[in-house]
């Protein structure tokens, strides 16, 4: 189950119908698109865990996280408020959670872009703190990206680098790389 709240919901259509004609229909995938989506809202809690249980879902993916509340991200109190909704939305329906999340802006060092690892998650530090996992796609070169981690609860593993095919019939989704890379030279 994707919910999504940023894209207008024609816009994310057309990336859909895109995706379906690249991979033909999915067996199970329920999308929503809606901007008044607040989960501290008790009758969108509730909503959801019906809708979760209706579809029989196993992931739930939330993009992005500033959409889920209404007040900063920067603040732990409000923060923690989502996130124990979010954990017992899990623990209650044995559910998986990606939830998507955007990096601060850039920072430069003598015109360089500089990463500065989990630092660079925006708000409150229960974000890098509560989840398992911690992904990072950062564009490299044109259609080619770098996939890493910065929090695995299993232990470091290896980054990634990842091809983006954008051809204009199609628009494939992330695929692994089928040509070698110097993660140097990324």
């Amino acid at each position: 189950m994707i919910i999504q709240f940023e894209v207008a919901l024609p816009i994310f259509q057309k990336r859909y119908k895109k995706i379906r004609a690249y991979y033909g229909p999915p067996e199970n995938l329920v999308t929503l698109t809606t901007r008044k989506f607040r989960l501290t809202d008790e009758a969108v809690y509730e909503h959801l865990k019906h809708d979760i249980k209706e579809w029989k879902a196993k992931v739930l993916v939330l993009d992005p996280w500033y959409f889920l509340q209404e007040g900063s991200e920067n603040e732990t109190e409000q923060v923690m408020v989502i996130v124990r909704f979010l954990d017992s939305l899990c623990e209650e329906l044995g559910l998986s959670l990606i939830l998507i999340h955007h990096t601060r802006k850039s920072v430069t060092h003598q015109g360089r872009k500089v990463s500065m690892g989990m630092q660079d998650i925006r708000g409150s530090s229960v974000l890098v703190g509560w989840p398992d996992s911690i992904m990072l796609l950062t564009a490299a070169k044109k259609g080619l990206f770098l996939q890493s981690w910065l929090r695995n609860r299993d232990g470091q593993l290896e980054p990634i680098a990842l091809r983006w095919s954008l051809p204009e019939e199609n628009m494939p989704p992330i695929v692994p790389a089928d040509i070698e890379v110097s993660l140097e030279e990324i």
